[in-house]
């Protein structure tokens, strides 16, 4: 874990924390679709986690 927050750079090699960005926004997406058509089901199933906690 490094502190983006000083080096930008350090932030646009980090691809994998771009991956779960990605991840966010493919989750919201997909749950802003789902809401909309009146189902409630866990969403982001089959995302895998791109660096560990």
């Amino acid at each position: 874990w490094k502190p983006y927050a000083t080096s930008h750079e350090e932030l646009d090699a980090n691809e994998a924390i771009q991956e779960e960005v990605r991840n966010v926004a493919r989750s919201l997406a997909e749950a802003v679709v789902e809401r909309r058509a009146g189902r409630y089901r866990q969403i982001g199933i089959g995302l895998e986690d791109p660096r560990q906690k």
